[in-house]
């Protein structure tokens, strides 16, 4: 038995021989197959949690610094920032979660001339190429940064820190 929630996220209705509609933790799944490991809904549904590259604990998405080790978040290679499991240091991608490992160098681009670039040339997208989000800054270009309200976004969120490179390091305040 299937069912397909608001989501879009088909899941079987019967779990561990009663029925709920999510997976318990730790809980096998029950399926037409078989038994689904948990970990199989965790890759299914997007992870909203976001852990410490140099400690392994769970810390907010816009956390500048980890709690337990005072540490920015993405700095470290000890730990998957999507699920929180150790990793080897050289690896690209994590074994747990499969998801691709942030570089953890804290070398992300550089915040003054990110701004100084969307403010100045902003419509033309040239601060997209410069962070690496090609794509986005050649659609920004023909279309003159969506008549300035894009580049306008782009210059809220780099000023609040909210912006990020293609290899999703924070811009860096030298």
């Amino acid at each position: 038995m299937w069912k397909k929630n608001e989501s879009g996220i088909i899941t079987p209705l019967i779990f561990c021989g009663c029925k709920r509609q999510g997976p318990q933790e730790g809980a096998a799944v029950r399926s037409v197959t078989g038994y689904i490991r948990r970990s199989f809904w965790d890759k299914v549904r997007r992870n909203p949690r976001m852990y410490c590259r140099n400690c392994g604990k769970e810390v907010a998405d816009q956390a500048v610094m980890c709690v337990s080790c005072g540490v920015p978040p993405g700095i470290g290679k000890r730990f998957c920032q999507n699920c929180g499991a150790e990793s080897n240091i050289a690896a690209e991608f994590c074994i747990k979660c499969g998801v691709k490992l942030a570089s953890g160098t804290g070398e992300g681009k550089d915040w003054l001339t990110t701004l100084l670039l969307c403010i100045f040339l902003g419509a033309l997208g040239v601060h997209r190429f410069y962070t690496g989000h090609t794509a986005i800054g050649i659609a920004q270009l023909l279309t003159l940064g969506g008549c300035g309200i894009w580049a306008l976004i782009d210059l809220i969120m780099i000023a609040t820190g909210s912006f990020k490179d293609k290899a999703g390091n924070v811009l860096v305040k030298k």
